[in-house]
């Protein structure tokens, strides 16, 4: 990051065309590793550089640096359309989680906590059956069965 801080100053700092011309080949090498960094790499590196690159947009420059600097703010539009997705997600994944939540709080308000955990009990032995369809097992077929129960008692 030092190297390529110090590159961009002296490219930047050079007032004649003949001297910025002989920085050329070097930030031309430094510019085309750059965007070929992974995208973790290059959003470290980013940090650092993000400002000489927008005064290097400024300046005159021949049409290879022109190029490569067009390849990075698309690779930097790309990274940030990634950023903004996953924030979307995070953000989905939360109100997923806060209606889940809701729906339970209704559904414990609904349901008798004694009729739930005789519900669950059932449900239980259901499972542990050795010779019983699971896949038959339904939730009516359990209320049916829960309500017969209480029904015995």
């Amino acid at each position: 990051m030092v190297f390529g801080n110090t590159l961009f100053t002296c490219f930047l700092s050079e007032e004649s065309e003949r001297n910025r011309e002989l920085w050329v080949p070097l930030l031309t090498f430094f510019l085309r590793k750059l965007v070929e960094m992974t995208a973790a790499r290059f959003v470290r590196h980013l940090k650092q550089y993000y400002q000489h690159l927008l005064k290097m947009m400024g300046r005159e420059c021949k049409l290879e640096i022109r190029t490569l600097l067009s390849n990075i703010f698309a690779k930097i539009y790309d990274e940030m359309c990634k950023q903004i997705a996953k924030e979307e997600s995070k953000i989905l994944l939360e109100q997923k989680s806060v209606l889940i939540a809701e729906k339970r709080k209704e559904c414990d308000k609904s349901i008798n906590p004694e009729e739930a955990f005789s519900f669950v009990d059932q449900y239980a032995l259901l499972l542990d059956q050795p010779n019983k369809d699971k896949t038959s097992c339904n939730v009516t077929a359990l209320r049916d069965e829960n309500n017969n129960i209480n029904d015995n008692y």
